[in-house]
């Protein structure tokens, strides 16, 4: 896969394109490279963001869907996102459920 990782305030995300903006979530056992496809379709027309969600990063005993999605709320916040599509997979769509809740 040939996006570059950015990262900042302890952030990292793949961020391609411009336009009205998709957000994917990646599942549990999911990498970056999941949407690769996705993102080379899509980049031409939208602009295309893709959080790591830290599942391997966060302490065992507080990882978990409801500490994702204040991850993905503290990134949607700090990306200054207002308006998106959400696509996400497998564990991505049970943040993304208690995200829009």
């Amino acid at each position: 896969m040939d996006f570059t990782i950015k990262e900042d305030k302890g952030f990292r995300y793949i961020d391609e394109g411009s336009g009205e903006i998709i957000v994917l979530l990646h599942g549990l056992m999911g990498a970056l490279s999941n949407w690769e496809h996705v993102v080379n379709h899509f980049k031409a027309d939208y602009r295309v963001i893709i959080p790591m969600l830290p599942v391997y990063e966060m302490p065992i005993l507080t990882t978990g869907v409801k500490s994702l999605s204040k991850f993905l709320k503290k990134f949607i916040s700090l990306m200054e996102l207002s308006d998106f599509i959400l696509v996400v997979n497998s564990l991505g769509g049970h943040v993304g459920i208690l995200f829009l809740a």
